[in-house]
């Protein structure tokens, strides 16, 4: 184990362009890693690794192991979206800065070294393609991108805040200051609910009836609509009403029939020998 002492002594910074043999290397101390000359550094270069910690070969190559297969941006979709954030039950699984994007192979590998960057700052960074997860983006409002024009969330402390305003996927700058300080000066909400099977059927409803007022005019929409809502009202009254009478006649078949109770004795009987005794008795 490295003591405090030893540890602040040995602190460097190691540069990678790539986790290759023949990739750049640049060494500097916590205090010339300002100055230092990153020229070598070809513009254009897979996205660096830092690695802050003892300069030795374990500890070196366990961080480019992690850098570089460990860290990556979570692909989100609409079957792991709310599993993966947790979005709607309070966020267990910490904030998440959430990038709505199309998911090319280049924004991918922008995004895995984004990540790098906003895991330092303890937020799990997401990216979701709204065009194949359609049921995510209505649910958060988000229209289909096209180019490197993106959207922003930030779910945090069970709030939603959106980036107000365009911005761009190379915007790195931009997208770090509102996913660490500045997103209270942005548009904020609650966190909408997961969209359910019900509402998929209203908006499917909503679309074919502004195509069909869009063709046939919106009275005869009107019309149409109207007779099939009362149509369907009749149909469930008539279903309930029909429930309620087999419920009953079920249970009227199983109830138990009632015994039936004895006669008083007629003249003749015990009755009448009774009336004999009682009338010598008086």
């Amino acid at each position: 184990m490295w003591s405090l002492h030893s540890l602040r002594a040995s602190l460097c910074v190691v540069l990678f362009c790539a986790p290759f043999i023949k990739s750049s290397l640049i060494t500097a101390s916590v205090d010339e890693l300002e100055n230092a000359d990153f020229s070598a550094i070809s513009e254009g270069s897979n996205p660096a690794i830092i690695f802050v910690g003892p300069l030795h070969h374990v500890h070196l190559m366990n961080a480019i192991h992690q850098f570089s297969n460990g860290v990556r941006a979570a692909l989100l979709n609409d079957a792991n979206f709310e599993h993966d954030t947790q979005a709607t039950t309070g966020g267990t699984t910490g904030d998440w800065l959430v990038i709505f994007d199309e998911l090319t192979d280049s924004a991918v590998k922008v995004y895995d070294g984004l990540s790098l960057s906003v895991r330092a700052k303890g937020l799990s960074l997401g990216v979701i393609d709204p065009k194949k997860s359609s049921r995510t983006a209505k649910r958060f409002g988000i229209s289909s991108r096209s180019g490197e024009s993106i959207e922003v969330i930030l779910l945090r402390h069970s709030r939603l805040y959106r980036f107000g305003g365009p911005i761009k996927r190379s915007d790195f700058d931009d997208i770090l200051n509102f996913a660490t300080k500045e997103y209270q000066a942005h548009p904020q909400s609650v966190i909408p609910r997961p969209r359910m099977v019900f509402d998929e059927v209203v908006d499917w409803l909503v679309e074919i009836s502004v195509a069909l007022a869009k063709q046939y005019g919106q009275f005869t929409v009107f019309a149409f609509g109207t007779a099939l809502l009362l149509i369907l009202m009749l149909a469930v009254t008539t279903a309930i009403t029909l429930c309620f009478w087999a419920i009953r006649r079920s249970q009227s078949a199983t109830l138990p029939q009632p015994t039936p109770e004895p006669l008083p004795h007629e003249a003749g009987d015990d009755g009448g020998a009774y009336k004999i005794k009682k009338s010598k008795a008086d």
